[in-house]
């Protein structure tokens, strides 16, 4: 019950998501915060097969308020899910869900090795890195996308659209994005 709790005050919080506790909660590079489960990779794997492909079957219970949506995606995911989240995936996964219902475009930054930097965008997006060096146009393949960046230490962001809907992602904030487009 005190699990429970916690988890559901921790999605009130910060209205993200959590991973299995067999993966890290994100993780900050520098000063950069990394979630090294993507929220749309969970959602494929162990949610798609009754939700659709990034939730085109998505069901009226999880259109309600914060709360009770941190607790259903919970429960899915101890589940039918058959893969509990962690407090930090957790807060990852109703991040999505929310964007997800809003019709906005969700990005999230999952990993950085050397000057590579890779993450997730609802499908269809378009992704740049932009920094003091401009513009770079990341590889987009279904949800994931990656992009070299010569150097991962300066300021820069992830900016996601798809038409006129557009989502940014400042990683010394946050690891992905929330309803709203920002993060």
């Amino acid at each position: 019950m005190r699990s429970r709790l916690l988890v559901s005050a921790a999605g009130l919080i910060i209205w993200g998501c959590s991973s299995p506790p067999s993966t890290p909660p994100a993780e900050p590079f520098g000063d950069v915060q990394v979630l090294p489960l993507g929220p749309l990779t969970y959602f494929q794997a162990h949610c798609a097969r009754c939700h659709g492909p990034y939730g085109a079957f998505y069901p009226e219970p999880f259109k309600s308020d914060p709360a009770t949506l941190v607790t259903r995606i919970d429960e899915m995911a101890r589940g039918p899910g058959d893969s509990p989240l962690d407090a930090a995936n957790l807060a990852a996964q109703v991040a999505f869900h929310r964007v997800m219902r809003a019709g906005g475009v969700f990005l999230s930054l999952t990993s950085i090795e050397g000057g590579l930097v890779r993450g997730e965008a609802s499908a269809g997006a378009e992704v740049e890195i932009v920094g003091p060096w401009g513009r770079m146009t990341a590889e987009v393949d279904g949800h994931l996308w990656k992009c070299r960046i010569d150097d991962v230490s300066g300021p820069w962001v992830v900016e996601g659209r798809i038409g006129s809907e557009r989502s940014t992602l400042n990683p010394r904030k946050r690891a992905y994005t929330v309803p709203g487009g920002g993060g």
